[in-house]
């Protein structure tokens, strides 16, 4: 397992969301993104490749063909979708 870490600006070039997006996401589903991704304000951000895993299984599920609303993918989250990813 790969132990790299991120910036925000990689994981928009990365995923091609902007940054707020990203930064929406964090904190819409900050229970299942790393500490790094959500550290306290004032502290950047640093993302691990399960995070940037995350953000492209949070984005392909809010985009057809699915179109989940964040409350859809909050329950596949519940229910382990993304180990499946």
């Amino acid at each position: 397992m790969s132990s790299a870490t991120y910036t925000p600006a990689q994981v928009v070039k990365m995923t091609g969301l902007s940054l707020a997006a990203i930064r929406n996401y964090c904190d819409r589903y900050a229970e299942w993104f790393s500490a790094g991704a959500v550290p306290p304000k004032g502290t950047a951000r640093e993302f691990s490749a399960r995070d940037v895993d995350l953000v492209h299984f949070i984005r392909s599920r809010t985009i057809p063909p699915l179109s989940l609303s964040h409350d859809q993918i909050e329950q596949a989250l519940r229910a382990g979708e993304f180990a499946e990813f």
